[in-house]
């Protein structure tokens, strides 16, 4: 056996441990999951400011009218 062959197998055996490894983990797509999860509650924030952004002003508004009239 070469020196060549000796490292190409050490090389697949190295990938495949740590494709077993990578399979078997869970922590990646639980934070795939929070991200996720993060994002539609941004989502959601963006949707009811964008709504109620006017109104509240203009509340702010009739307010610092009744203050300065």
């Amino acid at each position: 056996m070469t020196l060549e062959t000796m490292r190409g197998k050490a090389l697949r055996a190295q990938f495949k441990a740590a494709t077993r490894r990578f399979a078997s983990e869970c922590s990646g797509s639980t934070a795939i999951e929070y991200a996720i999860i993060a994002v539609l509650i941004g989502a959601g924030i963006v949707g009811v400011v964008g709504t109620l952004g006017g109104t509240v002003a203009d509340l702010y508004q009739s307010v610092l009218d009744k203050l300065t009239g």
